[in-house]
Formats: structure tokens, C-alpha cells, sequence
């Protein structure tokens, strides 16, 4: 699962490689949503995050499985 988590946040969350994603795959944010995967792949995709910031560093560490869910990846980024 944390291979997986990985693979996602490599393809941007998804708009790189949209089979990372589940058919099923839903966002749903404090502003935005629901969002199917269609709509989602085509939102983010919009973004253009790295020609805003060509030097942005995510930072992603701390890698582990939720003891309670073991389908959901928790990480650190700073």
C-alpha cells in the first residue's frame, strides 16, 4: 500500500497515470466535491502546480499504514 501511496503522489495525485486510481475514486474536499474520477483527473490536470513552481520540494516522509484502516497511507510533507 505505501508503494502505491508513493506511485500516486509521483503521477501528481493521479493526472500523470489515472490507473493509479480506483474507478470508483471520489475527492471530496472542504470547499470542492464530490468529485468523480473523470472530473478529478480534469481539475487537477488544470493546475499546472509545476510551472507555477518548478522548484517545489514536497518532501513527502514518514511512510505508514493506519493501524485502524490498513487501505489508508499516512505521510508527513514538508
Amino acid at each position: 500500500m505505501i508503494q502505491l501511496a508513493k506511485g500516486v503522489l509521483s503521477s501528481e495525485l493521479g493526472p500523470k497515470d489515472p490507473d493509479l486510481l480506483s474507478d470508483s475514486f471520489t475527492f471530496c474536499g472542504p470547499l470542492v466535491g464530490p468529485l468523480d474520477k473523470t472530473s478529478f483527473i480534469e481539475a487537477f490536470s488544470s493546475f499546472k502546480i509545476r510551472e507555477a513552481l518548478p522548484d517545489l520540494e514536497e518532501n513527502y516522509s514518514n511512510f505508514r499504514v493506519d493501524p485502524y484502516d490498513p487501505y489508508r497511507i499516512w505521510y508527513d510533507v514538508q
